[in-house]
Formats: structure tokens, C-alpha cells, sequence
């Protein structure tokens, strides 16, 4: 930012002493471009605002960033080994393992 301005107010002395068609739409593109910069700059500043107020406040704020997380969050596919597997598959050969259960079919009656 503080090149850019530099650069403008070189610009200026530059157009002011020749007063050139090109040094003026030099200028204006510069101011452009620092214009765009100090809005950007601002709506930055404002989006953390807005953050810092909001946090910590349940609302469509924080839902909407926890469904962003929760699609990433989520366990698609298992691989074990080089196995495809499902999850239940492998909570049930774990508690069969940790509790040494035998598999029996469930009694009916």
C-alpha cells in the first residue's frame, strides 16, 4: 500500500509538471487500484468484526461454518489393510476380540 502511494504521488508531481494524457490515465488506474485495496482492507476488517460479535452465539453463523466441517469430518470409507470394510464390520470383530465372544445366532422364541 504505502508503494502504491508512493507511486501516486510521483505520478502526480509527474502529471502536474506535463500534464500528459497518459500520466493521467496512469494516475487513474493507480487510484483504482488503491481504491479496490482500501475496500478490500475494509470488508476485511468488518468481517472480523462481525466474527468477534458473533462468536460464541449459536446461531445461522455458526451452523452454517459447522456444515462446512461436518462433510469433512464424516468417514466415507474404511481401509484396513488393504481391505475395503464397513464400519459396523469392524466394531463387531473388535468387541468380538476385546470381549472374546463367540459368534452365536441370536435365540428366538
Amino acid at each position: 500500500m504505502a508503494e502504491l502511494l508512493n507511486k501516486i504521488g510521483d505520478i502526480e508531481v509527474r502529471h502536474k509538471r506535463t500534464l500528459s494524457e497518459d500520466t493521467y490515465t496512469e494516475l487513474l488506474g493507480l487510484r483504482r487500484q488503491l481504491q479496490a485495496l482500501l475496500l478490500k482492507k475494509h470488508y476485511r476488517q468488518r468481517l472480523k468484526a462481525f466474527y468477534y460479535i458473533h462468536t460464541n452465539k449459536g446461531g445461522k453463523l455458526l451452523a452454517r461454518m459447522l456444515r462446512g466441517q461436518q462433510t469433512h469430518a464424516q468417514v466415507h470409507k474404511l481401509k484396513i489393510a488393504g481391505r475395503r470394510t464397513t464400519i459396523a464390520h469392524e466394531f463387531r470383530s473388535y468387541y468380538t476380540q476385546l470381549y472374546n465372544l463367540h459368534q452365536q445366532p441370536p435365540n428366538r422364541h
